[in-house]
């Protein structure tokens, strides 16, 4: 608060369609080009960040080159997100998405199962708690 009125807070994308969206936005950055059916079906409870949406699309664009193909099809995807080993910082990556809940500065720009948290009697000091133990765990 202070710089700007409004905080609007950033998550990984979660939703199918806004899992689709960040693979053609990733591929689109690195020139990468896709089938028309080449987008795969990732399950939202993998919770992969941009970072590693872009991963998976590059592996998927060096098995295509690897193999003499020039367009990535829905199987490379497929293979690469299956292949994928995302990070193994979930501590830090919850304490991201609460640290993004705690700044917000509207309720409408909350996903439903934040607002549902934030909204409970306690709900915001809860989120607090949370994010000091997870800091305290992190700085062991």
């Amino acid at each position: 608060q202070g710089r700007a009125e409004v905080h609007i807070p950033l998550f990984y994308p979660r939703q199918e369609e806004e899992i689709r969206a960040m693979f053609q936005a990733m591929a689109k950055k690195n020139k990468v080009p896709l089938a028309a059916d080449a987008l795969p079906t990732v399950p939202a409870d993998r919770r992969l960040s941009g970072a590693d949406i872009e991963s998976v699309v590059l592996a998927a664009r060096r098995a295509t080159l690897t193999a003499g193909r020039s367009e990535v099809t829905r199987a490379d995807l497929q293979a690469a997100v299956d292949e994928f080993i995302p990070s193994a910082q979930g501590l830090e990556k919850e304490m991201q998405e609460l640290a993004a809940v705690l700044e917000c500065t509207q309720l409408p720009f909350l996903p439903p199962e934040w607002r549902e948290k934030v909204s409970q009697p306690e709900g915001r000091s809860r989120l607090q708690e949370r994010m000091v133990a997870i800091r305290q765990l992190l700085e062991q």
